[in-house]
């Protein structure tokens, strides 16, 4: 089962109210913007590991939720591979990393959720769980 929870907040502009735990979200669009319901839009990385990573490599990940590209950085030149992977588990791609900064095309990725694995040549793994918003 969902852990489920929500709440409301207004100003003199809006008013907003949230939830989280739900598995199914509409969008609203018109003239004046869009919303999406029922999805609680993550605002940083999750690290998801299994395997302690040993490195002292610092990897950022983002943008997270992400629209169109998805971009590795690293702090110095890392030899990693990165596979990318959808909710169902099928790997969608896979590649090294490009320098310092790798950037990935998720335009034609479907809205929901992905999963990022990056493999050290050590061995050690780490995961991200990436969200991917409709563009």
């Amino acid at each position: 089962g969902f852990i489920t929870t929500g709440g409301d907040g207004m100003n003199s502009n809006s008013i907003e109210a949230f939830s989280i735990g739900l598995v199914v979200y509409t969008e609203i669009s018109g003239a004046g913007g869009s919303a999406n319901q029922g999805i609680q839009h993550a605002f940083e990385i999750y690290d998801i590991s299994v395997n302690e990573v040993e490195e002292d490599l610092a990897i950022k990940v983002f943008p997270n939720p992400t629209r169109d590209q998805l971009i590795i950085s690293t702090s110095k030149e890392n030899q990693f591979e990165y596979s990318i992977y959808n909710a169902s588990g099928a790997k969608i791609q896979n590649g090294y990393p490009e320098g310092h900064e790798t950037r990935i095309n998720a335009e034609e990725w479907p809205a929901g959720i992905y999963f990022l694995r990056i493999q050290y040549q050590s061995g050690s793994i780490k995961s991200y769980k990436i969200i991917k918003i409709k563009s």
